[in-house]
């Protein structure tokens, strides 16, 4: 039996709650992006984004909204 994508989906990621770090990294790396590269792009200094993952950052929250489906 093949599952769809979206229920792939669900086994890792629960809709109304927070990522797990790793999710986050494997997403942006499926993307092609790294937390080095976002920082970049932010003009951030490195290993700032880190901070998300250990401490409320609304900062970062604002400026990358999760889409609601």
């Amino acid at each position: 039996m093949q599952l769809l994508r979206q229920d792939l989906t669900d086994l890792f990621i629960r809709q109304g709650s927070d990522w797990s770090k790793d999710a986050i990294y494997t997403a942006l790396k499926n993307k092609g992006v790294d937390l080095a590269k976002l920082e970049r792009l932010q003009n951030l200094k490195p290993g700032t984004m880190r901070n998300a993952f250990y401490r409320s950052c609304p900062a970062y929250e604002q400026e990358f909204p999760v889409r609601q489906s």
